[in-house]
Formats: C-alpha cells, structure tokens, sequence
C-alpha cells in the first residue's frame, strides 16, 4: 500500500500515514539526519501489519547534509560541542 503524506495545519508536522482503518497505530521517529521516508519499510516486516496504522512524522528541523541531500532533526544538536566533548 502506498503511504500518504500529510501535513498539519495547526503544527506544521508532515508525517507519512499508512490508513488501514484500525483504531490502532504505531508511530516511528526517525533520528537525526534522517527523514519520514526512512523508516516506512520496517512496517513490511511486520507480521499482520495491516491491524495498525502506521504513522512516521518528519522531524521540525531541516538539515543539509551536503551533495544538495536535506534530512531533519526534531531539536537542534551543537556538533562543534559534540566533536569536543567526545574527543575529551
């Protein structure tokens, strides 16, 4: 089945939704530099995918990742800050 994308008006969130009319959903975030997209394979995995809906919302925060590649993040990360503490 393929995903719709939708987009709130009152949040601005995007999110993937696979509708399979259930009253039961299960929601994947991404994590950073990635985006709603990466994720929505996992749901093929799953035996008797089709009892849930499948929600996968895109991050607040858009990233360029160089080689004109736009990912999202959900908060702001320091990566200078992130580099130091982890070399001390």
């Amino acid at each position: 089945m393929t995903p719709q994308v939708y987009k709130e008006k009152e949040s601005n969130l995007e999110y993937l939704k696979i509708d399979n009319n259930s009253k039961t959903a299960i929601i994947l975030f991404h994590g950073y530099g990635a985006s709603m997209y990466d994720l929505y394979g996992i749901g093929e995995t799953v035996q008797n995918k089709n009892k849930f809906d499948w929600i996968f919302p895109n991050g607040f925060l858009p990233l360029e990742m160089g080689f004109m590649l736009m990912a999202r993040a959900w908060f702001p990360i320091d990566m200078k800050a992130l580099e130091q503490a982890m070399q001390a």
